[in-house]
């Protein structure tokens, strides 16, 4: 992982650890903190200051998609190939929550999670899955409050966001991308 200045673009630190394809980063809103994750199926956590490392998560079972921290930087989501997103204590590096698909027995049966993003307010995870479907997860209660689709199998979700403007309870809009069988978004 490189880590540049902005503006300027000097290097600050390379960030070595990952044994292999650096998937996704995520650097925290309080800018003390990235997040890396890789396919390599570890989530890594970084001090920005030094450029140290701080904790290696070894949190899926699968490639690591997509990386997240809430508000606060007190909490990371990471999301996996594996169908599963988990939530992390960034200060202990302790898993407090995996959220999976209600009815969901076989882990092999999973749909792969692509993205992960936290609301504007930290209150809801946007969880874009290969299935065509956008999830909105209540982070306190690790339940899902919304499904969206954006279009019929197969369809795969890269991505997804909450608009700024929609930091209410639950967020009043969202944004995704998607791809058809065809490669188109």
């Amino acid at each position: 992982v490189a880590y540049w200045s902005w503006p300027g673009g000097a290097l600050l630190h390379t960030l070595r650890g990952h044994a292999h394809v650096v998937s996704c980063v995520a650097c925290s809103p309080l800018g003390n903190l990235i997040a890396s994750g890789s396919f390599d199926e570890t989530v890594r956590l970084w001090e920005t200051l030094r450029g140290a490392p701080l904790r290696c998560l070894a949190a899926h079972v699968l490639p690591v998609t997509a990386v997240d921290f809430s508000l606060d930087a007190a909490l990371l989501a990471s999301a996996s190939y594996d169908g599963l997103v988990r939530l992390w204590d960034t200060l202990t590096g302790h898993c407090l929550r995996t959220i999976v698909r209600k009815g969901l027995r076989d882990i092999s049966k999973a749909v792969p999670a692509t993205w992960v993003v936290f609301s504007p307010n930290s209150r809801y995870l946007l969880v874009s899955t290969t299935d065509s479907r956008h999830r909105v997860w209540s982070v306190r209660l690790g339940k899902p409050v919304a499904t969206l689709r954006t279009g019929p199998p197969p369809m795969a979700c890269p991505c997804g966001a909450f608009c700024p403007e929609t930091w209410g309870s639950p967020p009043a809009a969202c944004a995704a991308g998607a791809v058809d069988e065809d490669g188109r978004e």
